[in-house]
């Protein structure tokens, strides 16, 4: 748990963590969810196992219910499938639109323009939208209300922990 907490936080710029990304791709540094990327001929038993342990409570990705993304300027986080606003991950909690998205990999940052202190959200959808998928894209909107981003990158941090470190 200690490496992916290093590599998610870019705590560490050793030549261990180059190693890692030239092998197993830069996705490593930003998701927490490593298991439905694995290249099993090119996997090493060592990288399975630190994969593995996403599934080893009861099936469930202890890890990502365990950290969540503050938000910075919004680059490095996956706006569908990265905890970050509320208790539950977009994908989740809009799974219709996000089934319609053409922007499944979009990072926040990617899907927000800024005019003064509005906030406009992009989405492209793959076909037109019916009218109770529209009202979905409101509770969506109105869920984003509040986010503001910054000049500063977005950071994980542990849920359970007060300070988030």
């Amino acid at each position: 748990m200690k490496w992916r907490w290093r590599l998610l936080n870019r705590e560490d710029v050793g030549l261990w963590k180059e190693v890692l990304v030239a092998k197993y791709g830069v996705h490593i540094l930003n998701s927490v969810v490593w298991s439905t990327r694995l290249n099993s001929h090119l996997t090493s038993h060592w990288w399975k196992d630190i994969c593995d342990l996403e599934n080893c409570v009861e099936s469930k990705n202890w890890v990502a219910e365990m950290i969540s993304r503050s938000i910075g300027n919004g680059a490095n986080t996956c706006f569908w499938s990265d905890l970050w606003i509320g208790d539950s991950l977009l994908c989740v909690k809009f799974p219709r639109l996000f089934s319609l998205s053409l922007q499944k990999e979009a990072k926040v940052r990617e899907l927000v323009s800024v005019e003064g202190e509005r906030y406009n959200w992009n989405f492209i959808w793959r076909r037109r939208l019916f009218l109770w998928e529209e009202e979905s894209v409101s509770q969506l909107v109105t869920s984003l209300a509040n986010v503001r981003l910054s000049n500063v990158e977005d950071k994980w941090r542990w849920v359970v922990d007060a300070e988030g470190s």
